[in-house]
């Protein structure tokens, strides 16, 4: 596969950046917003669209938005992937970021991005990422990972990129559209947005914690397995697509079918059996079939 050239953007000071914020919860985000504000790099708009909030967001957030601090969109809900895409539409920035309504930046994460787009073949720069509760940070070993230049079939095997540390040459999205907003590939709409623009375009990572995200009890977990399900088919899907090497297509399968199994070896131990053995058969390994041994028998 041959990468190629985004639409050459000269990064000067005036160079705008479109901040977009998929809002829904109320509770923090202020606080996000003020880390977004607190950028060293100060010539942002930021863009929050209001999902269809239960929880009275228009009024939470009236002073930033007299004062002109943010674009304020209402839309019914339809989720994050929708939220984004609505951004986008609205968006005036020649890059986009994406944070969530709950997480923080720290004040050079912008900045230190925006010094990657100086070459033209970069589409998608993300940054390490670190959990934080009212405790104490915690480290995601996941979101410590580098990896640069082609990386779409790294993206396959791993789950590496925190969707808050995103920035994305806007003119990408000109040439794979936007993100996916349909029922199946609710939670992992994301991970299929940054494959599409990975398979084109190269990626840089600032090996850096710069994106923190909040780890609470009102994130949204959801079905895991479900999330997983999703994953499958959405990835199976681009596999064909994207042509992905079969070395990559046997790793991805033995360690999704792994962590469906994982997830069901309490509740459905027949399941989650034939999971872990669609694992070995898509790629041999001992972890498989010591995790079939460990299943209750009861």
């Amino acid at each position: 596969m041959t990468i190629i050239s985004a639409k050459k953007v000269d990064i000067q000071e005036d160079t705008l950046v479109t901040v977009v914020i998929p809002g829904y919860k109320s509770k923090y985000i202020v606080e996000t917003i003020d880390s977004v504000l607190s950028q060293t790099y100060k010539n942002l708009e930021i863009i929050v669209v209001d999902d269809g909030s239960p929880n009275n967001l228009k009024i939470v957030l009236a002073d930033l938005i007299t004062s002109e601090k943010i674009r304020y969109i209402y839309q019914q809900n339809q989720k994050m992937a929708a939220a984004r895409n609505n951004a986008i539409h609205h968006a005036k920035g020649k890059f986009v970021a994406f944070i969530d309504d709950d997480d923080l930046w720290l004040p050079e994460k912008i900045e230190k991005q925006l010094k990657c787009f100086e070459d033209d073949n970069v589409g998608l720069v993300y940054t390490f990422a670190e959990g934080f509760n009212q405790e104490k940070s915690v480290s995601i070993k996941n979101f410590e990972i580098i990896h640069r230049g082609n990386i779409y079939c790294d993206i396959f095997m791993q789950d590496f990129i925190a969707n808050s540390s995103v920035m994305v040459r806007k003119s990408c999205f000109d040439q794979i559209g936007v993100f996916n907003s349909s029922p199946e590939y609710f939670g992992v709409d994301d991970c299929d947005m940054w494959t599409r623009i990975t398979h084109r375009f190269a990626a840089d990572v600032i090996p850096e914690k710069l994106t923190k995200i909040r780890l609470h009890s009102e994130q949204f977990s959801g079905d895991r397995n479900i999330m997983q399900e999703n994953d499958l088919k959405v990835r199976s899907q681009l596999m064909q697509q994207l042509h992905l090497p079969s070395r990559y297509r046997r790793k991805y399968f033995q360690r999704v079918y792994f962590d469906i199994g994982f997830g069901l070896r309490k509740t459905d131990k027949k399941k989650a059996a034939s999971y872990y053995l669609k694992s070995f058969f898509s790629s041999p390994s001992v972890k498989s079939i010591l995790a079939v041994l460990k299943l209750p028998l009861t």
